[in-house]
């Protein structure tokens, strides 16, 4: 399993509009969700792939670190694979 932390992603977007985006620049289908609203910082998804190693994500991370989307900067964090 791997992780994904994407920052300032618009609040209002759906879980499928973040699907589709990940799709359109090769990333597979997340198996689930967590998002942390703005409040103080910038709004965050907590994006979880099941078949997907930190590694592999880190390959295709570069692809969308630092893109605009909906008129935000993205930002992407591989987080650290977690000890069962």
């Amino acid at each position: 399993m791997a992780e994904l932390l994407l920052v300032n992603v618009e609040e209002h977007a759906r879980d499928d509009e973040v699907g589709a985006f990940l799709k359109r620049h090769g990333f597979p289908l997340f198996d689930a969700i967590e998002r942390v609203p703005a409040g103080i910082g910038d709004p965050i998804a907590l994006l979880r792939f099941n078949t997907l190693t930190s590694v592999g994500l880190y390959t295709l991370r570069a692809r969308i670190d630092h893109i605009s989307w909906r008129g935000r900067s993205i930002r992407a964090h591989i987080l650290p694979d977690r000890k069962a």
